[in-house]
């Protein structure tokens, strides 16, 4: 299959929380490869070590710093300049291979106190965690930040993190994206899934049926040659 190597790539839509494609002129195992490449070979950053120097929450350090590790970051203008770990020559953690953010929030009303990921201080503006303050409330219904721990009267949470740059084959916080999926049959003309009742399914945003139509007629010598990505 020689133009499998060659697909064209068109670009449908692209927003700040999604973006979708059209792939065509070429294989489902080289969609489904693109797919993988998308989740496990773009570097990103996520905090990789904490240090906790003051935590009378009910969350044990432990259980904190997993949640600080899944907190988002938008490294969209640095992450190019910032070194790997296993690349810098420092000891430890520097500049150039590291952001270092701080918290500290005593809960000092009557009543409860989020803490959340805009409390995070980060040592470079550029690099902060991202949150929902991005979203209108017409999208979700709500403006919610990213809740790390809730504290009670007279608790405190304390501590220093540092954010490196990793890939997502090697531990999910540094996924680029929640989830990547494909179809390449709008219609169903391949029965690559079967329908027992097909006007009961919902149609795909790309079918080009009439609206009375729900599945289309089977192909049987047809295979897929355009996807669509998400």
């Amino acid at each position: 299959m020689p133009y499998a190597n060659k697909p064209i790539v068109d670009v449908l839509q692209i927003t700040d929380e999604n973006i979708k494609l059209s792939v065509r002129d070429t294989d489902l195992s080289v969609v489904n490869s693109l797919r993988r490449i998308i989740l496990s070979e773009v570097p990103t950053l996520a905090i990789d070590w904490v240090q906790i120097s003051r935590n009378s929450s009910v969350l044990i350090d432990e259980f904190i710093a997993h949640r600080l590790g899944l907190i988002p970051i938008v490294s969209d203008a640095i992450i190019d300049k910032i070194r790997f770990a296993r690349d810098c020559f420092c000891a430890e953690y520097c500049d150039d291979c590291a952001i270092e953010f701080n918290l500290d929030v005593k809960c000092g009303t009557e009543g409860n106190l989020s803490v959340k990921a805009s409390d995070l201080i980060s040592s470079n503006s550029i690099a902060a965690p991202s949150t929902s303050k991005q979203i209108t409330a017409d999208d979700y219904g709500r403006m919610d930040d990213v809740v790390i721990v809730k504290l009670r009267p007279g608790q405190q949470l304390r501590l220093k993190a540092y954010a490196r740059k990793g890939f997502g084959k090697e531990h999910a916080k540094w996924n680029p994206a929640t989830a990547i999926a494909f179809e390449y049959d709008p219609d169903n003309a391949l029965r690559h899934t079967r329908l027992l009742k097909p006007d009961e399914w919902p149609k795909s945003e790309y079918s080009t049926l009439a609206s009375d139509e729900h599945e289309a007629p089977f192909d049987i010598m047809g295979k897929p040659n355009k996807f669509y990505i998400n």
